[in-house]
């Protein structure tokens, strides 16, 4: 990963581990880094891990500072068995070694820095970090939505400062 790919050890964990090992955890999975989805629709993001982890729990959370939101963490049973909740899913295959995870029916809210990894207890999770973008609209669509609201909002503005002008003139004009 990146040097802000979340990569850290759990401190209770890591007192006996030594850097050249944390470091190893950190490489051990890699993400795309980010991943585009739209709102409405649904994204799927891939994180490839070393060999040696296929039979652990493979993890997808929400990033809080450099670990998970607690009610935010999805977990495999570190089978090739897809797990389900809600909106979220994630497949593991163990002969590519990649975590697939889809988020389905995107909202906004959906927007912003994940994990995903190898869950182990007692030792580091090799993990990685992934930025996840919903756009508002399509890439192709010609007038997005947010485009027409500035738009008006502008018009508006400028209609209302050209008013004032015109009022401001006319106040001149009739005085004496």
């Amino acid at each position: 990963g990146s040097q802000s790919s979340g990569c850290s050890m759990i401190p209770h964990d890591s007192q006996f581990l030594s850097l050249a090992l944390s470091l190893a955890g950190c490489w051990a999975v890699t993400g795309p880094g980010t991943a585009h989805g739209q709102l409405g629709g649904s994204v799927s993001v891939q994180c490839q891990y070393g060999a040696g982890y296929e039979a652990y729990p493979k993890f997808w959370c929400r990033r809080k500072v450099v670990l998970c939101f607690n009610h935010l963490i999805f977990e495999t049973m570190g089978s090739e068995a897809e797990e389900t909740w809600g909106r979220v899913s994630i497949r593991d295959n163990h002969t590519q070694r990649v975590i697939t995870v889809t988020l389905e029916n995107l909202t906004l809210a959906d927007a912003g820095t994940y994990l995903c990894g190898v869950a182990r207890i007692g030792f580091p999770n090799p993990r990685d970090s992934v930025k996840v973008i919903i756009s508002p609209a399509g890439p192709f669509d010609p007038k997005p939505p947010y485009m027409t609201v500035v738009s008006m909002v502008v018009n508006m503005e400028t209609s209302s400062l050209f008013l004032t002008d015109q009022e401001h003139r006319q106040q001149n004009s009739f005085a004496p």
